[in-house]
């Protein structure tokens, strides 16, 4: 049953806007959830993504905000089923396109047989071309750069390199 905030009077009144600024913070918090993840991911003083101490700040974060959101669902009978399908389903696709940006900042375990090479100076060249073009495309690069190393070919790409 929800109520306009304009027919409320006294202390209902005032429960009612201290909810909003509540919420109003809530969300402000969010937003810092958010900073605290990139800096956890891209901060400068993390030397690899997988120091899982740089997302204490996050996490701890996650579980206060997480326990007040469920405290205020729980308590209000504002909240309609929709909007909480609505919220689970956008934090669902915000948690993945998260993730997703933690997958990409973890280096490729299958370059790393090209790592010294790279650190000398040379340059890594891969191609991704239909199978049936790959010899085409190797006498292409051995007539322009014979100076070039063909290190083969990958059949297959896994999915978690």
């Amino acid at each position: 049953m929800a109520t306009d905030t304009a027919s409320l009077t006294g202390w209902r009144r005032g429960v009612d806007r201290a909810f909003v600024y509540l919420m109003t913070l809530f969300f402000i918090a969010v937003l810092v959830q958010v900073f605290l993840a990139g800096v956890g991911v891209f901060g400068d003083h993390v030397a690899k993504v997988e120091d899982a101490s740089s997302f204490d700040a996050h996490r701890n974060l996650g579980f206060i905000l997480g326990g007040v959101l469920v405290m205020t669902l729980v308590t209000d009978d504002r909240w309609q089923i929709v909007t909480v399908l609505g919220a689970a389903i956008v934090g669902a696709l915000f948690g993945a396109w998260v993730a997703s940006m933690v997958g990409i900042a973890v280096p490729n375990s299958r370059l790393r047989q090209f790592a010294q090479a790279i650190d000398e100076g040379k340059l890594l060249l891969m191609a991704d071309v239909p199978e049936h073009r790959v010899d085409d495309i190797r006498r292409l690069l051995n007539a322009r750069h014979p100076e070039a190393e063909d290190r083969g070919i990958d059949p297959h790409i896994p999915a978690f390199p």
